[in-house]
């Protein structure tokens, strides 16, 4: 709570003089002058690690420790909204849902009210800042992330990523309450869909970053960096903004048996003509028989009316006339499960446009999906990825 400045007693006569005059109408004709906006109560922002988090909710803690909110929803396009923080600052926020089939956790902080963005990054800052997990600073009071703290942090990630965030966003770029907008791939959106980042405890906790448009390694830990991350040259020159597309249209056309074999709006217009799947015995190749072979297992294991989530980005290789990204194959079935459909999948460019390419090494797509409810979390010791 702000407190209101003391005034002398003249300055508060004259205040209220002038407010008795403005309600009667009185004084020069002028409209009185607008106070100051004011001073926003809550905290908002978004939810990703390139594309947005699915399923997720957000739990915000003071300084104490103390609950200030728990259970809030995370919208399908990765925004959240705290409507009032009580207590004090700074807040520790954890966001927990499913980044592809994987549910696990990520982390944030806020020293005042207003933009919290949790992200993959945001994640990092915290252990940088502390030299603990995120996770263990999830319970009681927790000290280490001051301005100070965090802004040191901050700094040491923006040096180290310095090759990778040239083109997406300013150097100076603040990863907790800069503007993100989830699945958009550009910008800070794109920025995380360009480094895989990894968190785990060896002599201490770390931060281990790779490019995913790339080459290099980046190992942290709270005041130390080794290594060095390099963003390849070709990388600006692909525009990831059609994913989002090329997902929407795949899952429009797994509303029903008619929808997927659909001439113009169909799966095969979807699938690249260099596309190759194995589903079961089978070796499928081809733009058609991939587009069929999906179509026919939507069918066997009634699968009709799932939507895609939004693909997590993994390793591209740029070295070819086209590019090819590994993407998460993820599907949301009618009754809300998140079912796993095939690993190892890509995506390729044809004529600037993006397209389903199935798999990205000679790998075997699972028929039956298999429903993923893995609800714990890890332990502090384990390695997690974001």
């Amino acid at each position: 709570m702000h407190q209101r400045p003391l005034r002398t007693l003249s300055t508060t006569l004259a205040s209220a003089a002038l407010a008795m005059l403005a309600a009667c109408g009185g004084g020069s004709g002028s409209s009185p002058t607008a106070g100051p906006a004011p001073v926003a109560s809550g905290l908002s922002g978004a939810v990703a690690v390139g594309a947005p988090m699915t399923d997720a909710t957000v739990r915000v803690l003071d300084a104490t420790g103390t609950v200030v909110a728990s259970g809030i929803a995370v919208a399908a396009d990765g925004s959240y909204n705290v409507p009032t923080l009580t207590g004090t600052g700074p807040w520790r926020i954890e966001a927990c849902g499913h980044v592809g089939a994987n549910y696990q956790c990520i982390y944030s902080v806020a020293q005042t009210a207003g933009t919290a963005n949790v992200t993959p990054l945001t994640t990092a800052t915290m252990l940088l800042a502390t030299g603990r997990q995120p996770e263990e600073l999830m319970s009681g009071a927790a000290s280490g992330l001051g301005s100070s703290a965090v802004n040191t942090a901050q700094q040491q990630l923006r040096t180290g990523l310095a090759s990778v965030m040239s083109g997406n966003v300013p150097a100076d770029f603040d990863f907790i309450g800069g503007s993100l907008t989830a699945g958009a791939r550009t910008g800070y959106d794109r920025l995380l869909d360009s480094v895989g980042v990894s968190t785990g405890t060896d002599d201490a906790p770390f931060v281990q970053i790779t490019p995913r448009m790339g080459q290099g390694n980046l190992f942290l830990q709270q005041g130390s960096t080794q290594g060095s991350v390099q963003a390849n040259s070709q990388a600006a020159n692909m525009s990831l903004e059609g994913l989002e597309s090329l997902f929407r249209g795949m899952s429009a056309a797994m509303a029903s048996q008619a929808a997927c074999v659909h001439g113009t709006t169909g799966m095969a217009s979807f699938v690249s003509a260099n596309a190759r799947m194995s589903m079961e015995e089978a070796l499928l190749e081809g733009g058609a028989n991939v587009a069929s072979g999906l179509c026919e297992m939507m069918g066997m294991e009634n699968m009709w009316g799932s939507n895609l989530l939004s693909p997590v980005l993994g390793r591209c290789n740029l070295g070819g006339a086209s590019p090819v990204c590994r993407v998460t194959f993820v599907m949301k079935d009618a009754q809300g499960n998140i079912e796993p459909v095939g690993e190892g999948m890509a995506v390729t460019q044809e004529s600037g446009r993006w397209k389903f390419m199935g798999d990205a090494d000679a790998v075997r797509i699972r028929a039956q999906a298999t429903v993923q409810r893995d609800d714990h979390r890890s332990s502090p010791d384990r390695q997690h990825s974001e």
